[in-house]
């Protein structure tokens, strides 16, 4: 009865070992990745705005507020500047 045991763990970890393997990173893993695109501050500086998205995929602006921590996001907006006076973004 010892030895079924002793067979019965055996099994039992060799499977969990082979099962539980992760997956192994390549290069197409690095394209479903969102990385940083475009970057900018308004002029007065009170403003951070920058585009993030895979390598193929829809991008997505964010607007921060560094002040007061007010955030703003838009899909598929790239191209986005400040006006002069640090009122408006236009994308």
């Amino acid at each position: 009865m010892k030895w079924l045991s002793t067979v019965i763990l055996v099994i039992s970890v060799s499977c969990a070992a082979l099962f539980g393997q992760k997956k192994v990173l390549d290069h197409d893993a690095y394209d479903i990745w969102n990385q940083i695109k475009e970057k900018d501050i308004s002029p007065n500086g009170k403003w951070v705005m920058y585009v993030t998205g895979p390598e193929d995929g829809d991008n997505v602006l964010h607007i921060r507020n560094v002040e007061d921590d007010t955030y703003y996001s838009a899909l598929r907006a790239s191209g986005a500047e400040f006006s002069y006076n640090s009122r408006f973004a236009i994308a």
